[in-house]
């Protein structure tokens, strides 16, 4: 129970976080159901810029705020897992490159569809909702999967002389879920974007895909930034 528990100490941080937007999240969705009209001063709208900010802390509905909220939960524990085997201060800075490329994601999303909008002319419409961050949460993770499998197969010598087998469990533990995590979510937003993306009537998808998109590449950036700090370091894998 120690080990684990240890192994998990460089992600308190990023529960941390994620457990205050969730509260944050909470708090704002019963205000709004108790005074309704005050949803309208939160949403994003092409009248309302502002929203690109509060909008994903806003929910309408009880099942699309704890939906939002399960999957940033699953994708944060599927990012510790294919992250598990860094080092302490990596494994730090790490969760704040999910946490902050998350919801940079989703405020990127929601710019960018405000301006879409002004452009287009359209009107009478408003969103809301933590769905492009919890995408942006996607594409940091699809962005750590790859960072890990060509960084984790450069330290391939260390399985073959590691005689007690102390290093290798946690390299083809790393390698192998880095690997299922980027072949699923690669083909879940190529072969099955409809699905993936929920691509249907009333709901703004667009953001779904921009918060991917801004998730992934913003993470690659930090991740590469990472590696000039690892480079210093041991960090095997």
């Amino acid at each position: 129970m120690e080990a684990g528990t240890e192994s998990l100490a460089g992600f308190r941080l990023m529960g941390w976080a994620l457990a205050a937007f969730f509260a944050v999240n909470l708090a704002i969705f019963g205000i709004v159901s108790a005074y309704h009209p005050l949803l309208n001063a939160l949403v994003l709208s092409p009248d309302h810029p502002s929203g690109i900010l509060t909008a994903t802390f806003t929910h309408s509905d009880v099942s699309h705020l704890f939906g939002n909220m399960a999957v940033l939960v699953i994708l944060g524990l599927f990012f510790v897992g294919v992250n598990m085997s860094a080092d302490l201060e990596t494994k730090k800075r790490l969760g704040k490159i999910f946490v902050l490329g998350s919801f940079l994601a989703g405020v990127a999303a929601s710019a960018v569809q405000l301006v879409i909008w002004r452009f287009s002319g359209v009107s009478g419409i408003q969103a809301c909702g933590a769905s492009g961050m919890v995408y942006g949460a996607a594409g940091v993770l699809l962005a750590s999967a790859f960072y890990n499998i060509p960084r984790c197969f450069s330290n391939i010598r260390l399985i073959l002389d590691d005689r007690l087998g102390a290093a290798s469990p946690n390299i083809f533990y790393t390698i192998s879920f880095s690997m299922c995590v980027a072949i699923l979510f690669t083909y879940l937003a190529v072969f099955e974007t409809n699905a993936f993306f929920y691509i249907q009537t009333g709901v703004i998808w667009l953001a779904h895909e921009l918060g991917f998109v801004f998730g992934f590449l913003a993470s690659v950036l930090l991740f590469l930034a990472l590696r000039k700090k690892a480079a210093k370091k041991s960090w095997t894998c």
